[in-house]
């Protein structure tokens, strides 16, 4: 339920973070990067409003700047 998908997006989330700074790391980077954005559009209304939920998006959007 919701708990997998914020454990989830997390995971997707650290692994955006720990490619390279190359073509090939940038494109999986932004790959992590938008299947943790889909992980955190499947919850719920509700779930998304959970601190967890709107931090690690916050962190998401900060990601995607790098």
């Amino acid at each position: 339920g919701t708990q997998f998908h914020l454990d989830y997006a997390e995971v997707l989330y650290v692994s955006a973070l720990a490619q390279e700074n190359d073509a090939a790391g940038r494109g999986a980077r932004q790959q992590a990067l938008a299947a943790a954005t889909a992980e955190l559009d499947r919850l719920s209304d509700e779930a998304r409003q959970l601190h967890a939920a709107r931090m690690l998006r916050e962190r998401i959007a900060a990601a995607r700047l790098m």
